[in-house]
């Protein structure tokens, strides 16, 4: 049947027991808006439940984010305090940082040349990688304690500060390099080329070898146990 408002309904037993031929419009609709309401009300409950429940799933996915957030700034924040100290570093400690670096990379530092240099040459030290098959590479080492872009005339000034027989030169730095000095280091058509290892290189250098760092595990309480 359709009441007046233009709405379908399926009657039960019940209201088919009613008598609907004789009954009027305003009797029909005493019987069924009850049942109407009835349904409404379940219908809004049911979907309030709804909302509710999304709401609480992302508010879950918005803590389970910040706590990630934190751990995240927790895991990076001895990187940043590196940058900061390196930056910082007085350049001849900055020197005695890099030859170390090298050694815990496998290289044999050569205590007297190079070294005795380092004032008057850019040089800061050499270093021996001794292979599997017992061939020996021999490098220079130049570290840069700077804190601007490094341009390729550097470059060029390390590289005319190697002796013969080196088979690359390592250019190190607590800043970043130019393009030209990428571009310099990589130039074919000289002798010696030069590998540059930037501030971040060199922190991820430090993290392999665990140079003058130490793990600590811990915990951090997430905001939710602050609300």
């Amino acid at each position: 049947m359709e009441d007046l408002r233009g709405k379908n309904f399926v009657l039960t037993e019940k209201g088919l027991a009613l008598g609907l031929s004789e009954a009027t419009p305003d009797g029909i609709r005493l019987v069924t808006d009850p049942i109407i309401k009835e349904t409404s009300d379940k219908n809004k409950k049911k979907k309030a439940a709804q909302i509710k429940s999304s709401k609480e799933e992302q508010k879950d996915d918005e803590i389970e984010n910040d706590d990630s957030e934190n751990i995240d700034e927790t895991v990076e924040g001895w990187r940043k305090e590196l940058k900061v100290q390196l930056r910082q570093m007085d350049p001849a400690k900055f020197e005695r940082f890099s030859r170390r670096l090298i050694k815990e990379m496998g290289a044999q530092i050569d205590d007297e040349i190079g070294v005795q240099l380092s004032q008057d040459h850019g040089l800061d030290g050499y270093a021996y990688f001794v292979s599997d098959e017992l061939r020996t590479t021999r490098v220079a080492i130049q570290s840069k304690r700077y804190n601007n872009l490094v341009g390729d005339k550097y470059v060029r000034d390390f590289r005319g500060s190697i002796q013969n027989g080196t088979d690359y030169g390592i250019l190190i730095t607590t800043d970043y390099f130019s393009d030209a000095a990428v571009k310099e280091a990589k130039d074919p058509s000289k002798s010696t080329p030069i590998t540059l290892l930037d501030l971040d290189d060199v922190i991820d250098l430090v993290e392999k070898y665990q140079l003058f760092i130490k793990k600590v595990e811990t915990y951090e309480l997430g905001d939710f146990y602050f609300d």
